[in-house]
């Protein structure tokens, strides 16, 4: 017989009671890294989705970009408007060009909730800077970051738990 300490007395424990509380407290330490694995999983997932969320809409802006470059040049820059209307799974706005700071690669955002924006900067033909798309959107919003995040999620855990 073993004594436990406790807060008020030494209480005697035997053999068996000392298996029990060795086994639960390991089964307890395998559960929490079964936990932080699954949580390690999912956070690869979601670093993965957004990195292709990034890589479609850098393909989107590079598609609109040669529009908007011949808009400018022909001074027609009224045009730009509706084209970044038509599209339609995110909010797409063109800036001109100002005197401040300009982007020199795009930038890829989170803002809390869970919504992001991209800034994708337009350059012309011979390097100068003509102004930059902001590209914004939710995470709930998007159809396929949402089904490719929920599908990798949902096959890692169940790969990881098993």
């Amino acid at each position: 017989m073993f004594l436990e300490k406790t807060p008020f007395k030494y209480k005697k424990m035997s053999l068996a009671m000392q298996i029990k509380t060795a086994i639960g407290y390991r089964g307890l330490v395998c559960f929490l890294l079964a936990i932080c694995v699954a949580i390690l999983l999912s956070v690869n997932a979601f670093i993965t989705s957004t990195h292709r969320l990034e890589q479609r809409l850098d393909e989107r802006c590079k598609q609109l970009k040669g529009f908007v470059i011949s808009q400018i040049l022909i001074d027609n820059s009224e045009a730009i408007k509706p084209k970044m209307k038509e599209q339609k799974d995110h909010k797409f706005k063109f800036h001109l060009a100002n005197n401040t700071a300009h982007l020199r690669e795009p930038v890829f955002s989170l803002r809390f909730p869970l919504s992001w924006t991209y800034l994708y900067p337009i350059t012309g033909v011979d390097g100068e800077y003509l102004g930059y798309f902001a590209v914004k959107g939710s995470f709930f919003h998007d159809a396929h970051f949402v089904n490719d995040l929920l599908k990798k999620i949902g096959l890692s855990n169940i790969f990881s738990v098993k």
